[in-house]
């Protein structure tokens, strides 16, 4: 298992992520686009940052049918196939995010299969859906851990 270090400047970096995801949210119709293009929607490096030891994480809020949700993959440079991040890496780099819920609640994730990288997604929701709207997530992206 790869260790993860968090010290001022990747706190720095995940909060740079966190603030970029919570201005630029993906409304369902966004999302729509993206998967009927073929390309992905985290495609701007706002989204994005690699930690030490080759930790790459992906950070976006997201409106899905249910609601609003904040969706993080975390994935390993240069790991071996099938190789993923362990569960203290992810609690450690979802609680920078803001995320709340169990990070590896087995209902929330998934694994990516096939060709790597390999990653973990989570998605956690954090404001349900209204009847026609809201068209932008509630306040600043819901309640995080701070």
């Amino acid at each position: 298992m790869r260790p993860l270090v968090i010290g001022p400047d990747e706190l720095a970096d995940l909060a740079r992520v966190r603030a970029h995801a919570e201005a630029h949210f993906f409304t369902l119709d966004a999302l729509k686009t993206a998967a009927a293009s073929g390309v992905s929607h985290c495609t701007d490096r706002g989204f994005r940052c690699v930690l030490p030891r080759g930790f790459r994480v992906a950070f976006t809020i997201e409106q899905h049918p249910g609601g609003w949700a904040r969706h993080l993959s975390v994935s390993l440079a240069d790991a071996p196939a099938g190789t993923v991040p362990g569960p203290h890496a992810m609690r450690m780099i979802g609680r920078e995010l803001g995320m709340r819920m169990d990070i590896l609640d087995p209902s929330s994730m998934s694994y990516s299969e096939g060709s790597p990288p390999f990653a973990i997604s989570v998605i956690e929701p954090f404001a349900p859906a209204h009847a026609n709207g809201p068209a932008s997530p509630p306040g600043d992206a819901g309640p995080g851990v701070d």
